[in-house]
């Protein structure tokens, strides 16, 4: 649940005009609200006992969301202006590593010297126990005509 939490408040933090909160319950809403200052133990620790059914008011599929969603949650596969690294943890839960071999083959078919790719053993989360960067510093990522990608 504490994943959800994050993406949903990265997406009512980067789409401001959406009401992001009208999906959500005053419950949900909450957990929206801690993902911003918490965390993921923490998130999760606050999280306990909700179900995940006391969440939404509202079916997701409606309004606007699905293409926010498909917008927020789209990687772009051309236009880095310096090469990247993409890994993946063999054992991720989050994200099944076949579609990060996927993002790592059209990212290469269109420009073949900037992708480096690696996987480990293990999961993607972090597991130092220290809290990751605050979310607002790494999300919001705009595509710029003149410079790739900039943050901003």
């Amino acid at each position: 649940m504490s994943f959800s939490g994050y993406l949903f408040s990265g997406v009512r933090d980067a789409y401001p005009d959406v009401d992001i909160d009208s999906y959500f319950t005053p419950a949900g809403r909450e957990i929206l609200d801690q993902a911003e200052v918490l965390c993921y133990d923490d998130l999760d620790a606050v999280a306990q006992g909700v179900n995940i059914g006391e969440l939404p008011a509202r079916p997701m599929s409606e309004g606007e969301l699905p293409a926010v969603l498909a917008d927020y949650l789209a990687v772009p596969t051309s236009g880095y202006d310096r090469p990247i690294f993409l890994g993946h943890g063999v054992h991720d839960v989050m994200v099944p590593i076949p579609l990060s071999a996927k993002l790592a083959a059209d990212m290469t078919r269109r420009e073949p010297m900037w992708t480096i790719g690696s996987t480990w053993p293990g999961t993607s989360r972090p597991s130092n126990g220290l809290c990751p960067t605050p979310r607002r510093s790494w999300h919001n990522f705009s595509r710029s005509s003149n410079d790739g990608l900039t943050t901003e």
